[in-house]
């Protein structure tokens, strides 16, 4: 068998294992290396075993950060959709309601001048 068919046999087998399940087989073949309980015989099957789980915890790693980017995005731009047709309304509302009727100065016609404070006519003016 090519190395090839044997890395795409070994990725199809290792789909099937959850990420934790990895995690703890992993952890499991590295203590059984430690302790020296694994014969020389089968330590080249466990290693590659082990590399096998890493490439898998890798990828699902890889996967997952790069869904939640894209769902981060997806709610930044809902927010940003969402804050826009709420500052769109709040204008339209503000436009059809007219001047408010408060005691504000806006649109409010300004005060005669007291008569001391009128301009003779043959004054010249600033405008």
């Amino acid at each position: 068998m090519s190395r090839e068919k044997k890395e795409k046999a070994a990725e199809a087998g290792s789909e099937a294992v959850r990420y934790g399940a990895a995690v703890a087989e992993i952890e499991q073949i590295l203590a059984s290396i430690d302790r020296d309980e694994i014969d020389i015989d089968e330590l080249s099957q466990k290693v590659e075993r082990a590399v096998e789980l890493l490439k898998v915890c890798r990828a699902r790693l890889k996967a997952t950060e790069l869904r939640v980017t894209q769902v981060l995005q997806e709610v930044a731009a809902e927010s940003a959709e969402a804050d826009e047709d709420e500052a769109e309304a709040g204008s339209e509302e503000a436009e059809t309601e007219g001047p408010a009727d408060d005691d504000s100065d806006a649109g409010a016609k300004p005060a005669k001048p007291s008569r001391r404070g009128r301009a003779k006519p043959d004054e010249d003016l600033p405008f």
